[in-house]
C-alpha cells in the first residue's frame, strides 16, 4: 500500500476509503489477465523499468500535478486488477502483440496545500524485448482527458 509521500510541496496519499465499483465490465479471462499483468509489472516497477510517454494529455497533468517519477510509479503499485476497466489489443504497429490495460484509480492528490480527489486514468503495457522488460505508459492523466 502507498505511504504518504512527500516531494517538495507535493503529498501523495491514496484514499482511505475503497471505491465501490458496481459490475466490473471485465470478463472473468480479462480479470485474471489484469492480475497476471500487475503480478507481472511489479519487480520491473522495483527496479525502475517503468517509462511514461510524453503525450500532451500527461504532460498537461504534470503541470498541475508534478509528481516524480518514483511517485507515478508507487502510485502504479498500488494498483489492483479491480482497479483495470479495459484489456485491449495494442493498437501500436510495433508493438501488435502487447496487450494493452487501462486502469482507473482515485486517489488524493495535494499539490502546493491544495490536497483534491483525483481519479486517474492510466494505460499501459509490458514491452518484451529479447534480453530486458520494460513498462510502457502511454497515458497518465486525469480521467476523462482520454479519447
Amino acid at each position: 500500500m502507498l505511504t504518504k509521500s512527500y516531494h517538495r510541496d507535493i503529498l501523495v496519499v491514496p484514499l482511505e476509503e475503497e471505491v465501490i465499483r458496481i459490475g466490473n465490465s471485465l470478463s472473468p479471462e480479462d480479470l485474471e489477465k489484469a492480475r497476471s499483468f500487475l503480478a507481472r509489472i511489479k519487480p520491473l516497477l522495483a527496479t525502475k523499468e517503468c517509462v511514461f510517454k510524453q503525450s500532451e494529455k500527461n504532460i498537461s497533468f504534470d503541470r498541475c500535478y508534478p509528481l516524480t517519477h518514483e511517485q507515478k510509479v508507487n502510485i502504479i503499485k498500488t494498483l489492483v486488477a479491480e482497479d483495470c476497466i479495459k484489456v485491449e489489443l495494442n493498437n501500436n504497429p510495433r508493438y501488435a502483440e502487447s496487450e494493452v490495460y487501462v486502469f482507473i484509480k482515485t486517489l488524493m492528490l495535494s499539490s502546493y496545500g491544495e490536497e483534491e480527489e483525483v481519479t486517474l486514468y492510466i494505460k499501459m503495457y509490458l514491452n518484451e524485448e529479447k534480453h530486458y522488460d520494460i513498462v510502457i505508459v502511454i497515458s497518465f492523466h486525469s480521467e476523462g482527458m482520454h479519447d
